[in-house]
């Protein structure tokens, strides 16, 4: 027994001895600028690592033994929060040099959410490996990650919220990526269930959406009738103005909206059908109407409107 014991306490201490020589081996290949800021980031004081970590952020070195040492750091909990912030950056950074995108990501959903309040730096660090990183974040949009302010003083920052504004950002730098399509029914979901700032957020993405289903249709269409928020019901008539033009089923949508006592949402209506149903005359009715109105914003936006399509 006590042989056995001995053979396993030898063969762990080989084990630990190969692990730390490959370890020491990988570092003995990095660039000098790497391993100094590691070497800091190790053994340094917090402002000393602070301002490693902001060099790592933008270095135009990398190596993967980095990135892993960078990414061990940056979960530690005692990590100060400002150079958490800089490390996934850095990481990210290792990452798109490295054309490790996808290791990338896989490697920093498991953190989203468990660092930082207002921001979150893992969300930010994954909204830099580009498109790719669309359906990761589409999973924050779940309307089981959402809430309701409690009164109109309450700002609320829900994890919906982060993911949706994550996910526009990466939209409004890839318009083009085919990821947007593959959310597209979440981001409709996320219309019709989310807080009143994702929803937005949600629609303006979905405006980027290029292959539209019927069942999309449908789905905007009940938006106008059943969202919480007037901001989003106008902004469900526009984008089914925008989406669809010409299309019959879309035009008789927006002529109910037309009807709605909300005037938000009767301006968006009537917008959308000036803009693509040229010289539709009820929507240029509207326009007129709204014209008047005492919401100064409104007016000045109905004006605008018809001078724009009133002689079309």
């Amino acid at each position: 027994m006590n042989r056995s014991r001995f053979y396993l306490s030898f063969f762990l201490i080989l084990v630990l001895m190969l692990v730390s020589a490959t370890a020491e081996a990988d570092r003995s290949t990095l660039h000098p600028v790497l391993k100094s800021k590691i070497q800091i980031l190790e053994t340094g004081d917090k402002m000393s690592a602070y301002r490693a970590a902001a060099d790592l952020a933008k270095t135009n070195y990398s190596h993967p033994f980095a990135a892993k040492i960078i990414l061990e750091i940056a979960v530690k909990p005692k990590t100060p929060e400002g150079t958490r912030l800089f490390l996934f950056r850095a990481y990210a950074r290792q990452m798109k040099m490295l054309r490790l995108r996808e290791e990338g990501l896989k490697a920093l959903v498991p953190f989203l959410g468990k660092f930082g309040t207002l921001t979150d730096p893992v969300m930010e660090a994954i909204v830099m490996l580009g498109p790719k990183s669309l359906p990761y974040l589409a999973k924050g949009l779940a309307c089981s990650n959402a809430a309701s302010p409690k009164s109109d003083k309450e700002i609320l920052i829900t994890r919906q919220d982060l993911s949706a504004s994550a996910i526009t950002a990466v939209a409004s730098d890839y318009p083009n990526a085919p990821e947007i399509d593959e959310i597209a029914d979440t981001l409709l979901s996320c219309i019709e269930c989310g807080s009143e700032n994702a929803a937005l957020l949600c629609a303006r993405t979905f405006a980027r959406v290029n292959t539209i289903t019927p069942e999309h249709k449908k789905r905007l269409a009940a938006v106008i009738e059943d969202s919480r928020y007037s901001i989003v019901k106008a902004y469900a008539a526009q984008l089914l103005g925008m989406l669809h033009e010409t299309d019959p089923a879309v035009e008789k949508v927006l002529e109910e909206a037309l009807n709605s006592p909300d005037e938000a949402i009767r301006f968006a209506a009537a917008y959308a059908l000036a803009r693509y149903f040229t010289g539709h005359r009820k929507a240029l009715e509207t326009l007129k109407s709204i014209s008047k109105s005492e919401n100064k914003q409104l007016r000045e936006y109905a004006l605008g409107a018809i001078e724009k399509f009133g002689n079309k």
